[in-house]
């Protein structure tokens, strides 16, 4: 079994995934998943490029790559311009690491505030599973986008919206890095068939 814990290291890939405590939701309504997407964008899209992804209500899956040490500590720098000399003396993973932890408070801040809540949201321990080859970043793309029709939530991946799924089969703008993943396929046809599915629409 992978080791779920692994260091964010420079110019490494991840699995992360995090869930929400007990039987507790992370998304209510269609407005939870956009907010949860642009706070994403915001603290982990500058210190990581974004392969896939997957929202569910309960939990999320992406796929990473982190950022150089110099892309990295040139965000820090100045995104951590006003904190402590002890916080920006940090090793380049704890700022990563940390990094994470400032998207789960913002996320959780705002959701409470909205349903009334207190507490923890996620489970304070998220996982990232370290991609050691090819075959396993192939696999992980496509279980990532199968979440939903696994869940019984959806009979194709592209009909669940949550999901980077849709911005490979649409020409929509998104976060991911399609041409990386796409030419890590071989190109868009294997990256259908591997994923056993049609498009609705046709192109990248």
């Amino acid at each position: 079994m992978k080791r779920a814990k692994a260091i964010l290291k420079p110019e490494n890939m991840y699995h992360v995934y995090n869930r929400a405590h007990g039987k507790e939701q992370l998304f209510i309504e269609e407005m939870n998943y956009h907010f949860f997407l642009k706070k994403f964008k915001e603290y982990i899209h500058p210190i990581a490029e974004v392969y896939s992804y997957c929202l569910m209500p309960n939990h999320f899956h992406v796929l990473i790559k982190v950022k150089s040490e110099e892309e990295l500590n040139i965000f820090f720098q100045e995104a951590w311009s006003e904190k402590s000399i002890t916080s920006q003396a940090f090793p380049i993973d704890k700022k990563v690491t940390q990094q994470f932890s400032n998207f789960f408070n913002a996320y959780t801040k705002a959701f409470n505030k909205t349903y009334c809540r207190l507490g923890g949201l996620f489970i304070s321990n998220y996982r990232r599973i370290k991609i050691e080859n090819n075959r396993q970043f192939l696999n992980t793309v496509k279980y990532i986008h199968f979440n939903p029709v696994n869940a019984r939530l959806t009979e194709r991946p592209e009909d669940w919206k949550y999901s980077s799924y849709g911005a490979y089969v649409t020409n929509k703008r998104s976060l991911v890095s399609k041409e990386y993943v796409i030419e890590k396929y071989g190109d868009f046809n294997n990256f259908l068939a591997i994923h056993g599915t049609l498009p609705r629409h046709q192109g990248l």
